[in-house]
C-alpha cells in the first residue's frame, strides 16, 4: 500500500538557551529508513542578529534543510551496487525508453556493464 506524500513547512520559534541567550529554533520531522517519524531540530541563529522571523527564515533558507526529505523504505537508495546496476538496466536501457538515450548509447552502456560488471562478479 502506497502512502501519500507528506509536506511540511516546519516550525520556527524563539527559545531561551541554558546560557540565557534567545535563539531561533527550527523544528521538523523526518521519516527514517525504518518508516518511523523522528523529530529534528536546528538552531538557526541568535535573536540578537536575526531580529524578526522573516530574517530567521532567510537565514534558514541558507542552511538548505530539506524538511520534506523521505528516507522511508520506498525512497531508500539501493543497498548494493548490483541493485543499482539492475535498476539502471530495467529503467534506462530498455528498448521502449527512447526519449533519454539513443539506441547506440544504450547498446554501448549495456556492453560496458556486461563486460566490466558481470566479469568482476563472476557471472560469466
Amino acid at each position: 500500500m502506497r502512502m501519500r506524500a507528506r509536506y511540511q513547512q516546519g516550525s520556527l520559534k524563539q527559545i531561551r538557551r541554558k546560557t540565557r541567550y534567545l535563539v531561533w529554533l527550527f523544528r521538523w520531522r523526518e521519516t527514517d529508513t525504518d518508516g518511523k517519524r523522528r523529530s529534528k531540530k536546528n538552531v538557526v541563529g541568535p535573536v540578537s542578529e536575526l531580529r524578526t522571523e522573516s530574517d530567521a527564515r532567510r537565514a534558514l533558507r541558507a542552511l538548505r534543510i530539506n524538511v520534506n526529505l523521505d528516507l522511508s523504505e520506498q525512497a531508500r537508495p539501493p543497498r548494493k551496487f548490483v541493485d543499482l546496476v539492475d535498476h539502471y538496466r530495467l529503467k534506462e536501457l530498455i528498448p521502449e525508453n527512447n526519449d533519454r538515450k539513443s539506441y547506440s548509447t544504450k547498446m554501448a552502456y549495456e556492453s560496458y556493464l556486461s563486460h566490466v560488471f558481470d566479469t568482476s562478479c563472476g557471472k560469466r
